[in-house]
Parts: structure tokens; C-alpha cells; sequence
């Protein structure tokens, strides 16, 4: 279990991978990984390598529990953003590559649907 310190440089560090995801994309790392799936999840060893990568590629130091916090993230977000894309009234806006749709569809969405896409509207 990590330490109150360690917790607190996590957070910092998890903060740290969003930026660099806006610097430099993370499907610019060439990770060969297929060696290292299982059933349905990556080895430890996999994320070993991805991580030392990572951390090789854009001179971080991310830990494996903060890469695959991450991926976990990014996987909630792609979940959000599908969703959305498959509810009536709403589109992708190429230009600003993000979800949109009229003020009206957000408003009766935001009554009775998945609140964590909410927080897409403004991104």
C-alpha cells in the first residue's frame, strides 16, 4: 500500500500524464505488446515494458499503478463518449473533435442519464 507521501505524488504524476497526452498523443509510443496479452488483460510484464517506454519516450516517471489508472480513464471516457454518440440529438464535431449537440438534447439528457458524460459537454 503506498504511503500519504507517495499517494500525494501519484496524483500529481496522474495529473502530469493528461498533460503530456495533449503534447504528445500516447499512440505515438510503439509498444509491441502483443506477446504479453492474456485472456482479456495485459501481463504484468506487459505493463512493465508499456511503462518503461512511456516513461523512456516523453522522459516521465510514471508508475504502473498511475499508467493503468489511465488506461482504465481513457477506457470510462471512450465508454461516455459512445454512449453519447448513440443517443438521439447528438453528433461529432470534427473541428473541435469532441461531442456536441443543441442545449435542449443536453438538458433532458442530463435529467435521466450516465451524469459522467455530462462532464464531456464542455470539453
Amino acid at each position: 500500500m503506498p504511503s500519504k507521501g507517495s499517494s500525494q505524488m501519484t496524483m500529481v504524476n496522474q495529473r502530469n500524464l493528461s498533460d503530456q497526452r495533449g503534447k504528445q498523443p500516447l499512440s505515438q509510443v510503439d509498444v509491441d505488446v502483443d506477446s504479453f496479452r492474456t485472456q482479456n488483460a495485459w501481463s504484468e510484464k506487459a505493463w512493465i515494458n508499456i511503462v518503461c517506454r512511456l516513461n523512456t519516450k516523453f522522459s516521465t516517471s510514471f508508475t504502473t499503478n498511475q499508467v493503468k489508472q489511465k488506461e482504465q480513464d481513457l477506457k470510462k471516457d471512450y465508454r461516455n463518449v459512445n454512449d453519447l454518440l448513440h443517443q438521439s440529438g447528438f453528433g461529432w464535431d470534427n473541428e473541435r473533435m469532441m461531442v456536441s449537440a443543441p442545449q435542449s438534447v443536453w438538458d433532458t439528457f442530463a435529467d435521466h442519464k450516465n451524469k459522467d458524460a455530462l462532464r464531456l459537454r464542455h470539453k
